[in-house]
């Protein structure tokens, strides 16, 4: 689990409306408040593209700005930088802290291996999966992490906790799958193990 893709799912989580981050784009250095940055195109389920940024303190995601068609090139000027889009409106950001504890948790918890394992276990194929990080909820019991997952053309809520995970129906939150850690440990080990 990286840096950018648990960031970015997590920014995409606070978009009002939500959004789910679906897959990265072409990568070019834009303008972002002055300074040139890594900036990524992003697709997100609101059938958009995005722009995504991501620095040692956050991720953020932008509102992307298409290009203006240039059927001349600007003496001097490189056709990538003339046909750049520009970087929006900030629509979502998530922070060092959030992203670290969830990064932290998904490897306590084996998070990964949880998502195929559950899919499994409902009937689904876990193999083109998109899982886009959404939330960090401290319990009582310990902290939940919450996950969109998106397989076999459906929407599945998977949440992450300290004695296991469960897979939930999208729309209606009907638990589908559920495993407890040692089950978990079991599956992550022949994961493991199988490379």
């Amino acid at each position: 689990m990286s840096w950018r893709d648990v960031g970015a799912g997590l920014a995409c989580a606070k978009i009002a409306p939500p959004e789910i981050k679906i897959a990265f784009g072409m990568a070019r250095m834009l303008n972002i408040e002055g300074e040139k940055q890594l900036v990524f195109q992003l697709q997100t389920s609101a059938k958009k593209t995005r722009l995504c940024s991501a620095t040692e303190t956050h991720v953020t995601v932008y509102e992307y700005i298409a290009p203006e068609e240039l059927l001349v090139i600007p003496p001097g000027e490189s056709p990538l930088a003339a046909n750049a889009p520009k970087v929006g409106a900030k629509l979502g950001i998530a922070e060092e802290p959030e992203i670290t504890a969830v990064i932290e948790l998904a490897e306590q918890y084996h998070a990964p291996a949880a998502v195929d394992l559950l899919l499994r276990k409902a009937g689904f194929d876990p193999t083109d999966a998109i899982v886009s990080a959404n939330s960090v909820v401290q319990k009582e019991e310990g902290a939940i992490v919450n996950w969109v997952v998106l397989a076999s053309g459906q929407v599945f809520l998977f949440q992450s906790l300290r004695n296991g995970g469960v897979l939930l129906r999208g729309k209606d939150d009907e638990s589908l799958a559920e495993a407890a850690m040692a089950e978990l440990n079991a599956h992550f080990d022949r994961s493991a193990a199988a490379g």
